[in-house]
């Protein structure tokens, strides 16, 4: 989900949830979430979003990483 804040700057939310639910996977399921700003500055759109763990279960992140939260700067442009 998307709002339009002042200065044409964009806030973005996304909440998601992983349900393993085969004998393989069986205890993998988890929650996970984002949100970010935008701002488009000529052809380029900057993006700075935040990705963390909702419940905690951080052994199912990134190959077994302890550390899930993330922060991340990105820089696009389609012409």
């Amino acid at each position: 989900m998307g709002l339009s804040l002042p200065a044409d700057v964009g806030l973005a939310f996304q909440y998601g949830y992983q349900d393993n639910d085969d004998e393989a996977r069986a205890g993998t399921s988890y929650s996970h979430a984002s949100v970010g700003l935008s701002k488009g500055v000529g052809i380029f759109t900057l993006d700075l979003s935040y990705y963390f763990d909702v419940d905690d279960t951080k052994e199912f992140w990134v190959r077994g990483n302890d550390e899930p939260d993330a922060l991340v700067f990105s820089v696009s442009s389609s012409f």
